[in-house]
């Protein structure tokens, strides 16, 4: 696995640089890793880059849409509780 291009001059191609060091801060910060098959060229980069975002977008708002669901859920039961524990009270409070 070599990522390094001796042709390639930083100073001639600041955008190739700098889509390279975007590719690998997205593979990073999105745990999929390197792989053995990899992008070679810009447009393959751009394309993973944008599926990468997309992706994460995307869990992030299904992560969002099941908590909101749980949590819809979740007030229920509470709701319940806080009034099966009044009846308790009520009940508790008659024997006394």
């Amino acid at each position: 696995m070599n990522f390094y291009n001796p042709e390639l001059n930083p100073k001639d191609d600041y955008l190739e640089v700098y889509t390279i060091a975007i590719y690998f801060v997205s593979s990073t910060m999105a745990t999929v890793g390197f792989g053995d098959v990899r992008a070679t060229r810009s447009k393959e980069y751009f394309f993973v880059i944008v599926l990468l975002l997309a992706g994460s977008l995307l869990f992030s708002w299904f992560s969002g849409a099941l908590r909101a669901t749980m949590m819809s859920k979740d007030e229920l039961t509470v709701e319940s509780y806080i009034e099966e524990m009044n009846e308790n009270l009520e009940l508790v409070s008659m024997r006394l």
